[in-house]
């Protein structure tokens, strides 16, 4: 975060995230409880999305969206909110960008529900 922070997305940072997310992913592969699991698919869903955030500062709409739908995956195996909620405010911020307004309203209903889940 502190890397895009200073300069924005750039491809080193997406590459540093999914490598990020590797290793959280191979975590998930030895003996844990379900709190374990579901934070390790919340960290990864994070990943994930830095990776996202990153393509978009670079102008690749066409894999940010790959990667944050491989993140609502992740939030949603994580069964954590406010993750979920991140993902989906950055869906709609991607429709946004991409002028796909009907896929935006979409992405903000999404995090509502999510939000409303929560409370």
């Amino acid at each position: 975060m502190e890397a895009d922070d200073r300069q924005g997305g750039h491809t080193s940072l997406a590459t540093a995230a999914l490598e990020g997310r590797a290793k959280v992913l191979e975590l998930q592969q030895r003996n844990a409880g379900e709190t374990v699991r579901r934070a390790l698919y919340a960290l990864a869903a994070e990943y994930t999305t830095i990776a996202a955030w990153s393509c978009i500062d670079l102008r690749d709409l066409d894999r940010a969206p790959m990667y944050l739908h491989e993140s609502t995956t992740f939030a949603d195996l994580s069964q954590a909110p406010p993750t979920g909620m991140r993902v989906w405010v950055n869906m709609a911020m991607l429709a946004y960008q991409r002028k796909n307004g009907s896929e935006q309203l979409a992405a903000a209903q999404a995090a509502t529900e999510v939000e409303l889940v929560e409370s």
